[in-house]
């Protein structure tokens, strides 16, 4: 197998890393901020438990393929060539599998098409990044460790989403009801031999005590998420943390995240601009039904506008935009673009904007690709400003909003757009008071 990722040591694990990969559980976990080692420390296991136990079949997931593609893989790939074992490793693209020398093999899969990870029994099953992936995907994949003759491994990795199921399952005492329950609780109920054997452990790693971490990016992170922000714990410290003043209360992952099938009517953008910030298109098109649908997003730091208007042409090409609605703070991005694509100046009422993402999901009229992961994390954390200790819906809080600018200004530009007899077929989703 030829390596396709940069040839580096393979640093020795550190503080919670080793914490995580030593420990026998059956059921483990490694939260952290971005930059902590998860996805490190979860290659650095399952190449372990491979070479211990010849032909074991283990999967591997990502929430969704570019991430199986652009993570999972580089980092495996990596991992091989710098252990000096990527002669021992044959890849097999079209399955996305690869086998080592001894008839162990590892699968690369992803979590937002569930039903595809059915199937044969496994030794061990490990999802990063598992935050972000459906709650349905981990009960599939759970049931599938039952290859015989090997020791039972589930592995979850990942930055927080809230107090979601990645933190539930692993997490005892008092719940709300709808959580799922506690998988210690589960695992003595059904096997009392197991009371007390530690069969469900958790690690927690802070990305600003990792001491491989580039200054660069430990800056970058202290940015980006300013200390002092809920931002900056889930983030940056790893801590799964409560939004009180969530925005889009009435997004729901299981219900909002999907493809949409059909043709769409008519399809817009919305740029928001950025640099040592993340810059963002997302690409919203409108159904014939009303529906909307986040088609794809490009995010990305430290573009030139230039690099934005060559990604303008790609999106318009792909999906035929009408028209690319930019955060207006930028004139000169925005006549840059406009000499490649249709573009002008986002309308930037910002409640109104908010008003009507809200609404459209509270209808069920605006769903996310599975294949925009950064808008779906900004959706479980873009929240209100807090005064004195208290949530104000009046004015969004200015960290981790970029894809929700994006979007505000996408869904307002097609929102006008009849009035400026731009279209006259498209129906419209009235505003609706939060």
């Amino acid at each position: 197998m030829a390596a396709t990722a940069e040839l580096r040591e393979i640093s020795p694990p550190w503080g919670p890393q080793k914490q995580f990969i030593k420990s026998g559980a059956v059921f483990k976990k490694y939260q952290g901020g971005q930059g902590s080692g998860k996805t490190v420390a979860g290659v650095f296991e399952i190449r372990r438990y491979i070479k211990r136990h010849a032909g074991a079949i283990v999967i591997c997931t990502e929430p969704t393929y570019p991430m199986v593609r652009d993570i999972l893989k580089v980092e495996f790939d990596r991992q091989f060539a710098a252990a000096g074992e990527a002669d021992l490793v044959t890849w097999t693209g079209g399955e996305h599998k690869y086998r080592l020398a001894n008839g162990s093999e590892i699968w690369l899969r992803q979590c937002d098409k569930e039903d595809a990870l059915r199937g044969p029994s496994v030794a061990a099953v490990w999802m990063d990044e598992a935050a972000q992936s459906p709650y349905g995907a981990f009960r599939i994949l759970v049931g599938r460790v039952r290859q015989q003759g090997y020791p039972a491994l589930i592995m979850v990795t990942g930055t927080p989403r809230g107090r979601n199921w990645f933190h539930w399952v692993f997490t005892p005492g008092e719940r709300p009801d709808d959580a799922p329950p506690y998988l210690q609780d589960i695992l003595e109920a059904e096997l009392p031999e197991m009371a007390g054997q530690g069969a469900v452990a958790s690690f927690e790693a802070a990305a600003i005590d990792n001491p491989y971490l580039p200054p660069i990016t430990r800056a970058n992170l202290l940015a980006a998420y300013p200390v002092g922000t809920l931002l900056h714990q889930q983030e940056v410290l790893g801590k799964a943390v409560v939004f009180e003043g969530l925005i889009y209360k009435q997004f729901d992952y299981e219900r909002h995240v999907r493809e949409l099938p059909g043709r769409p009517v008519v399809t817009v953008a919305g740029v928001d601009w950025g640099w040592t910030k993340p810059g963002v298109i997302l690409v919203l098109s409108m159904y014939p039904d009303g529906a909307m649908a986040v088609r794809e997003e490009v995010y990305e730091t430290e573009k030139q506008p230039a690099w934005w208007a060559a990604e303008a042409v790609r999106l318009r090409d792909a999906y035929g935009i009408l028209c690319f609605f930019c955060d207006p703070s930028e004139p000169d991005n925005i006549a840059l673009m406009a000499e490649h694509v249709a573009a002008e100046a986002a309308n930037n009422a910002v409640i109104p904007g908010i008003t009507l993402v809200a609404g459209a999901f509270n209808d069920g009229l605006l769903y996310v690709s599975p294949e925009c992961p950064r808008t779906i994390s900004e959706l479980q954390s873009y929240s209100w400003k807090e005064r004195k200790g208290e949530v104000r819906n009046d004015e969004p809080e200015k960290v981790g909003d970029h894809a929700m600018d994006a979007l505000r200004y996408a869904r307002m530009g097609l929102h006008e757009l009849p009035r400026r007899a731009v279209s006259t077929t498209i129906r419209l989703v009235e505003p609706v008071r939060i």
